[in-house]
């Protein structure tokens, strides 16, 4: 569960980034859409369940999918997404287009021209996914380790042989998309990004990024190869089981659907200690990921939205787990001026 506290805002955020051609499965891959994962919610004590209610709490805007900012005219639809494949993500998309259809751009983590350059610079770059000097994860983990590892990836469609070269981290987030939700050649499935991203092409919408194209790949590698090397042996001791994964994700969708995305966090650093990662590690994984996948982007994106809805109507469409907290897109609207309204529809 120690990955799931990176993956998560990921997860919650990850735009549709398409793998390389290169991961291609060799074997069958799953065809997907057969995961049994259960919710881990019901499951908690009572005393869990209010520790963790308390601590999402205690973060501004810490529910809501869906918020209306308006200032002097000027509006933002903010619309907080996941990565994640369910049925019941179309019809919710269905009752929130004719609103988003109407602005005059859309804001997102990731646009088809994002994912154009992106595939670009994995053809051009090999080693932005893959170790190309040095040992491979096979020379550097232990056997048993190794085992584990392989026989992880390849459930997920990546032959051992590819999975040797993969860079720690890539492998990571990997194993964070439990077998069941793979697609043939191991292609993460769509979720409300894509849905949406897919429908804005569709109708020659106007859409812009929010950030460079490799931001998360940066952010994701930025540690040294023996801080990443330990993260994936800490990744394995869980995200390797398939039924904890499909669990994790079960659990996430579940509060994403009800709005309650900073529960998610905090179900996640719940479950982390409950899987025994020492409370130092969980500590420094949640500074980390609070203030370079969350904060820091958050603070960066504001200068770009805050432009972009000067005398227009412009839609946000960012990982829910970017709306809460002090430095969370609400907040930060806030303290710009906008008043913020949630709303229904999503």
């Amino acid at each position: 569960m120690f990955r799931i506290l990176r993956i998560i805002p990921l997860l919650l955020c990850l735009p549709v980034l398409l793998f390389p051609d290169r991961l291609e499965a060799k074997t069958p891959a799953p065809t997907g859409n057969t995961c049994t994962g259960r919710n881990l919610l019901p499951e908690l004590t009572a005393e869990e369940r209010a520790r963790l209610e308390t601590a999402a709490a205690r973060h501004p805007y810490h529910e809501g999918n869906y918020w209306r900012a308006e200032k002097n005219g000027n509006v933002i639809h903010v619309i907080g997404t996941i990565h994640l494949p369910d049925p019941r993500l179309e019809e919710r998309v269905d009752r929130l287009w004719p609103l988003v259809s109407g602005v005059d751009e859309i804001l997102l983590e990731a646009t088809p021209d994002t994912i154009r350059r992106l595939k670009e610079a994995m053809a051009r770059d090999p080693g932005f996914l893959f170790i190309q000097q040095g040992p491979t994860l096979l020379e550097q983990m232990e056997e048993n380790e190794w085992q584990a590892l392989s026989r992880a990836l390849a459930a997920r469609g990546i032959p051992p042989i590819m999975a040797a070269k993969l860079q720690p981290w890539f492998a990571m987030t990997l194993l964070s998309i439990p077998p069941c939700m793979q697609t043939p050649g191991g292609m993460p499935p769509e979720g409300v990004d894509a849905l949406i991203m897919q429908r804005a092409e569709a109708e020659g919408l106007a859409m812009r990024e929010l950030e460079p194209f490799d931001t998360l790949f940066r952010l994701m590698n930025k540690g040294t190869p023996e801080e990443n090397l330990k993260q994936l042996r800490l990744a394995l001791v869980t995200m390797g089981n398939p039924r904890k994964s499909e669990d994790a994700l079960a659990t996430m969708m579940a509060l994403y659907l009800a709005g309650r995305h900073r529960m998610i966090i905090e179900i996640s650093y719940h479950m982390a200690l409950a899987e025994g990662i020492a409370p130092e590690d969980l500590n420094a994984m949640k500074e980390s990921m609070e203030v370079d996948l969350l904060a820091g982007r958050n603070l960066n994106w504001m200068d770009v939205i805050l432009p972009a809805a000067e005398e227009r109507e412009i839609a946000v469409v960012v990982g829910a787990g970017h709306l809460s907290g002090d430095t969370g897109i609400l907040r930060l609207l806030e303290n710009a001026g906008y008043e913020l309204v949630r709303q229904p529809r999503f």
